[in-house]
Protein backbone atom coordinates (compact mmCIF):
# COMPACT_ATOMS: atom_id res chain seq x y z
CA UNK A 1 0.00 0.00 0.00
CA UNK A 2 1.29 3.11 -1.40
CA UNK A 3 1.53 5.84 1.77
CA UNK A 4 0.13 9.21 1.29
CA UNK A 5 2.53 11.75 0.98
CA UNK A 6 3.35 14.71 4.12
CA UNK A 7 1.34 16.95 1.47
CA UNK A 8 -1.48 15.29 0.24
CA UNK A 9 -1.86 13.21 3.32
CA UNK A 10 -4.98 15.31 4.79
CA UNK A 11 -7.05 15.76 1.77
CA UNK A 12 -6.16 11.66 1.22
CA UNK A 13 -7.33 10.53 4.80
CA UNK A 14 -10.77 12.57 4.69
CA UNK A 15 -12.12 11.42 1.41
CA UNK A 16 -10.86 7.66 2.70
CA UNK A 17 -13.33 8.75 5.82
CA UNK A 18 -16.07 10.49 3.65
CA UNK A 19 -16.48 7.94 1.21
CA UNK A 20 -16.50 4.61 3.22
CA UNK A 21 -18.98 6.28 5.27
CA UNK A 22 -21.05 7.30 2.01
CA UNK A 23 -20.44 3.54 0.60
CA UNK A 24 -21.69 2.18 3.71
CA UNK A 25 -24.66 4.52 4.59
CA UNK A 26 -25.70 5.64 0.93
CA UNK A 27 -29.16 4.58 -0.60
CA UNK A 28 -30.31 5.26 -4.04
CA UNK A 29 -32.44 8.30 -3.96
CA UNK A 30 -35.80 8.08 -5.90
CA UNK A 31 -35.50 10.22 -9.06
CA UNK A 32 -37.80 13.69 -8.19
CA UNK A 33 -40.06 14.65 -10.74
CA UNK A 34 -38.07 17.52 -12.72
CA UNK A 35 -39.93 20.38 -13.83
CA UNK A 36 -39.81 21.36 -17.59
CA UNK A 37 -37.66 24.65 -17.00
CA UNK A 38 -35.38 22.81 -14.06
CA UNK A 39 -31.55 23.33 -15.16
CA UNK A 40 -29.52 20.41 -14.84
CA UNK A 41 -27.74 20.76 -11.64
CA UNK A 42 -23.75 20.88 -12.12
CA UNK A 43 -21.95 17.75 -11.95
CA UNK A 44 -19.69 17.02 -8.83
CA UNK A 45 -15.43 17.30 -9.09
CA UNK A 46 -14.41 14.02 -9.04
CA UNK A 47 -13.90 10.57 -11.20
CA UNK A 48 -16.03 8.33 -12.76
CA UNK A 49 -14.87 4.73 -11.77
CA UNK A 50 -17.11 2.75 -14.20
CA UNK A 51 -19.18 3.48 -17.31
CA UNK A 52 -22.54 5.03 -16.79
CA UNK A 53 -21.45 5.82 -13.33
CA UNK A 54 -21.94 8.92 -11.95
CA UNK A 55 -19.02 11.03 -10.98
CA UNK A 56 -17.68 10.36 -7.45
CA UNK A 57 -16.36 13.29 -5.62
CA UNK A 58 -12.74 14.11 -3.88
CA UNK A 59 -11.84 15.76 -1.02
CA UNK A 60 -8.98 18.51 -2.18
CA UNK A 61 -7.30 20.83 -0.23
CA UNK A 62 -8.36 24.66 -1.73
CA UNK A 63 -6.43 26.63 0.52
CA UNK A 64 -4.54 26.07 4.28
CA UNK A 65 -7.21 24.03 6.07
CA UNK A 66 -10.17 24.59 3.59
CA UNK A 67 -10.88 21.67 1.86
CA UNK A 68 -13.74 21.03 -1.50
CA UNK A 69 -15.73 18.19 -1.40
CA UNK A 70 -17.82 18.04 -5.04
CA UNK A 71 -19.45 21.78 -4.61
CA UNK A 72 -19.17 21.61 -0.81
CA UNK A 73 -16.43 23.59 0.63
CA UNK A 74 -15.74 23.02 4.67
CA UNK A 75 -12.87 23.47 7.77
CA UNK A 76 -12.85 20.23 10.08
CA UNK A 77 -10.59 23.05 11.90
CA UNK A 78 -12.59 26.05 12.39
CA UNK A 79 -15.56 24.26 12.01
CA UNK A 80 -17.44 24.84 9.23
CA UNK A 81 -19.12 23.96 5.69
CA UNK A 82 -20.73 25.93 2.78
CA UNK A 83 -23.22 24.80 0.22
CA UNK A 84 -24.07 26.31 -3.15
CA UNK A 85 -27.07 27.52 -2.86
CA UNK A 86 -29.54 29.38 -5.51
CA UNK A 87 -32.86 32.20 -3.99
CA UNK A 88 -36.19 30.72 -5.25
CA UNK A 89 -39.23 32.73 -6.06
CA UNK A 90 -41.88 33.37 -3.11
CA UNK A 91 -44.88 33.25 -3.69
CA UNK A 92 -46.35 30.98 -0.91
CA UNK A 93 -45.45 30.64 2.64
CA UNK A 94 -42.02 29.14 3.67
CA UNK A 95 -41.70 25.83 5.41
CA UNK A 96 -37.72 25.24 4.55
CA UNK A 97 -34.82 27.57 4.52
CA UNK A 98 -32.80 24.84 1.70
CA UNK A 99 -34.20 21.76 -0.29
CA UNK A 100 -32.64 19.58 -2.86
CA UNK A 101 -32.79 19.62 -6.50
CA UNK A 102 -36.43 17.24 -5.82
CA UNK A 103 -37.29 19.36 -2.70
CA UNK A 104 -40.37 21.40 -1.86
CA UNK A 105 -38.99 24.86 -4.33
CA UNK A 106 -42.27 26.54 -3.73
CA UNK A 107 -42.33 26.62 0.12
CA UNK A 108 -37.85 27.41 0.45
CA UNK A 109 -35.70 30.12 0.68
CA UNK A 110 -33.38 28.39 -1.10
CA UNK A 111 -32.27 25.39 -2.91
CA UNK A 112 -29.13 23.80 -3.61
CA UNK A 113 -27.96 21.05 -6.28
CA UNK A 114 -25.76 18.97 -3.27
CA UNK A 115 -26.71 15.69 -2.25
CA UNK A 116 -28.21 15.18 1.14
CA UNK A 117 -25.63 12.30 1.93
CA UNK A 118 -22.46 14.87 1.40
CA UNK A 119 -23.97 17.26 2.63
CA UNK A 120 -24.66 14.83 5.81
CA UNK A 121 -21.19 13.15 5.28
CA UNK A 122 -19.36 16.11 5.88
CA UNK A 123 -21.31 17.43 9.09
CA UNK A 124 -20.31 13.95 10.47
CA UNK A 125 -16.58 14.81 9.66
CA UNK A 126 -16.19 18.03 11.62
CA UNK A 127 -17.75 15.68 14.71
CA UNK A 128 -21.48 16.33 15.08
CA UNK A 129 -23.88 13.37 15.42
CA UNK A 130 -26.89 12.29 14.13
CA UNK A 131 -28.94 12.95 17.47
CA UNK A 132 -31.90 11.40 15.82
CA UNK A 133 -31.07 7.89 15.09
CA UNK A 134 -32.39 5.50 18.35
CA UNK A 135 -33.32 8.39 20.20
CA UNK A 136 -36.64 7.78 21.36
CA UNK A 137 -40.02 8.89 20.19
CA UNK A 138 -38.71 10.08 16.63
CA UNK A 139 -40.65 8.16 14.27
CA UNK A 140 -41.23 9.00 10.67
CA UNK A 141 -43.05 11.81 10.35
CA UNK A 142 -46.28 12.01 9.00
CA UNK A 143 -46.59 12.47 5.08
CA UNK A 144 -47.58 16.17 5.27
CA UNK A 145 -46.89 18.12 8.13
CA UNK A 146 -49.38 19.75 9.07
CA UNK A 147 -51.24 22.10 11.79
CA UNK A 148 -51.94 19.03 14.18
CA UNK A 149 -48.57 17.04 13.56
CA UNK A 150 -46.70 20.82 14.22
CA UNK A 151 -48.81 21.42 17.42
CA UNK A 152 -47.92 18.17 18.79
CA UNK A 153 -44.23 17.77 17.41
CA UNK A 154 -41.54 17.72 20.38
CA UNK A 155 -38.37 19.86 19.86
CA UNK A 156 -35.46 18.13 18.31
CA UNK A 157 -32.02 17.36 19.79
CA UNK A 158 -29.06 18.76 18.03
CA UNK A 159 -26.07 20.37 18.01
CA UNK A 160 -26.42 24.02 17.47
CA UNK A 161 -25.34 25.52 14.54
CA UNK A 162 -25.32 28.97 12.78
CA UNK A 163 -26.27 30.12 9.43
CA UNK A 164 -25.00 32.87 7.37
CA UNK A 165 -25.68 33.49 3.36
CA UNK A 166 -22.61 34.97 1.50
CA UNK A 167 -23.21 36.31 -2.17
CA UNK A 168 -22.35 38.97 -4.66
CA UNK A 169 -24.83 41.85 -4.58
CA UNK A 170 -25.51 42.61 -8.24
CA UNK A 171 -25.05 46.52 -7.27
CA UNK A 172 -21.25 45.62 -5.99
CA UNK A 173 -19.57 43.39 -8.40
CA UNK A 174 -17.06 41.44 -7.11
CA UNK A 175 -17.91 42.41 -3.44
CA UNK A 176 -19.28 39.76 -0.76
CA UNK A 177 -22.36 40.26 1.24
CA UNK A 178 -22.93 37.98 4.62
CA UNK A 179 -26.39 37.87 6.95
CA UNK A 180 -27.37 35.83 9.23
CA UNK A 181 -30.05 33.82 7.11
CA UNK A 182 -32.87 35.15 10.22
CA UNK A 183 -31.96 38.69 8.29
CA UNK A 184 -33.85 37.35 5.20
CA UNK A 185 -37.09 35.66 7.15
CA UNK A 186 -39.96 37.52 8.31
CA UNK A 187 -42.64 36.02 10.51
CA UNK A 188 -45.96 37.82 10.39
CA UNK A 189 -48.62 36.79 12.75
CA UNK A 190 -49.34 38.61 15.71
CA UNK A 191 -47.18 36.38 18.43
CA UNK A 192 -44.12 37.34 15.95
CA UNK A 193 -40.55 36.86 17.68
CA UNK A 194 -37.38 37.17 15.67
CA UNK A 195 -36.24 34.41 13.55
CA UNK A 196 -33.84 32.29 15.20
CA UNK A 197 -30.21 33.58 15.30
CA UNK A 198 -28.74 29.44 16.48
CA UNK A 199 -30.39 26.48 14.38
CA UNK A 200 -29.80 22.51 15.50
CA UNK A 201 -28.28 20.34 13.25
CA UNK A 202 -30.60 17.09 14.04
CA UNK A 203 -28.94 15.22 10.83
CA UNK A 204 -32.39 13.07 9.88
CA UNK A 205 -33.35 9.73 10.08
CA UNK A 206 -32.97 6.24 8.70
CA UNK A 207 -35.71 4.53 8.28
CA UNK A 208 -35.51 0.98 7.34
CA UNK A 209 -32.08 2.12 5.68
CA UNK A 210 -33.22 4.90 3.82
CA UNK A 211 -31.76 8.56 4.76
CA UNK A 212 -34.50 10.58 5.31
CA UNK A 213 -32.96 14.12 4.38
CA UNK A 214 -31.99 12.78 0.55
CA UNK A 215 -35.88 10.79 0.07
CA UNK A 216 -37.60 14.03 0.93
CA UNK A 217 -34.73 16.19 -0.11
CA UNK A 218 -35.21 18.23 2.93
CA UNK A 219 -31.86 20.09 4.15
CA UNK A 220 -33.06 23.16 6.82
CA UNK A 221 -36.56 23.07 8.03
CA UNK A 222 -38.34 26.33 9.51
CA UNK A 223 -41.27 23.80 10.66
CA UNK A 224 -40.36 21.17 12.90
CA UNK A 225 -39.19 18.27 10.04
CA UNK A 226 -37.46 15.20 11.41
CA UNK A 227 -36.81 14.05 7.93
CA UNK A 228 -34.77 17.88 7.70
CA UNK A 229 -30.80 17.85 8.43
CA UNK A 230 -31.57 21.39 10.14
CA UNK A 231 -34.49 22.18 12.10
CA UNK A 232 -35.69 25.30 13.73
CA UNK A 233 -34.88 25.34 17.52
CA UNK A 234 -37.20 28.55 18.27
CA UNK A 235 -40.79 30.01 18.48
CA UNK A 236 -42.37 29.24 15.12
CA UNK A 237 -41.06 26.05 14.46
CA UNK A 238 -45.25 24.59 15.06
CA UNK A 239 -46.27 27.60 12.72
CA UNK A 240 -46.34 26.64 8.71
CA UNK A 241 -48.29 29.46 7.82
CA UNK A 242 -46.53 32.53 9.28
CA UNK A 243 -42.96 32.34 7.52
CA UNK A 244 -41.88 34.84 4.73
CA UNK A 245 -38.85 36.26 2.73
CA UNK A 246 -37.80 39.46 3.88
CA UNK A 247 -38.02 41.38 0.66
CA UNK A 248 -35.92 44.19 2.39
CA UNK A 249 -33.24 41.76 2.27
CA UNK A 250 -33.40 39.09 -0.07
CA UNK A 251 -32.06 39.53 -3.33
CA UNK A 252 -33.53 38.49 -6.68
CA UNK A 253 -34.53 34.81 -7.65
CA UNK A 254 -32.12 32.92 -9.12
CA UNK A 255 -29.47 35.02 -7.34
CA UNK A 256 -26.46 32.74 -6.62
CA UNK A 257 -25.47 32.37 -2.80
CA UNK A 258 -23.21 30.33 -0.65
CA UNK A 259 -25.04 28.61 2.42
CA UNK A 260 -22.36 28.95 5.75
CA UNK A 261 -23.27 26.59 8.11
CA UNK A 262 -20.41 26.89 11.39
CA UNK A 263 -21.23 24.83 14.67
CA UNK A 264 -21.73 27.03 17.61
CA UNK A 265 -19.37 25.44 20.11
CA UNK A 266 -20.17 28.41 22.97
CA UNK A 267 -23.39 26.89 23.21
CA UNK A 268 -24.01 23.44 24.77
CA UNK A 269 -26.29 20.91 22.50
CA UNK A 270 -30.17 21.38 22.20
CA UNK A 271 -32.01 18.63 24.08
CA UNK A 272 -34.91 16.94 23.16
CA UNK A 273 -38.51 18.08 24.43
CA UNK A 274 -40.92 14.69 25.01
CA UNK A 275 -43.14 14.04 22.11
CA UNK A 276 -46.72 14.93 23.01
CA UNK A 277 -49.57 12.52 22.62
CA UNK A 278 -51.64 13.00 19.82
Amino acid sequence: MRIPSAATAPATILSYGLMLWISLVATPAPAPAQSPFAEPPPAPAGTTNAPGAAPRPKVEEISPGVFSFGDIRFSKRQGWIEVPCKVEKHDLPLEYVLVGPGGKKHETLLSTHVDATLFHAVMLLLGVKNSLQGADGFAKPPERLDAKYLATAPRLPGVRVRLEVRWEPADAPGATRTAPIADWLLRTDPEATAAPQVWTYTGSLFIEGVFMARLEQSYVAIITDPSALINNPGDGRDKDRVWRPNPANVPAAGTTVRLHIALDEAAPAVPASQPQPR
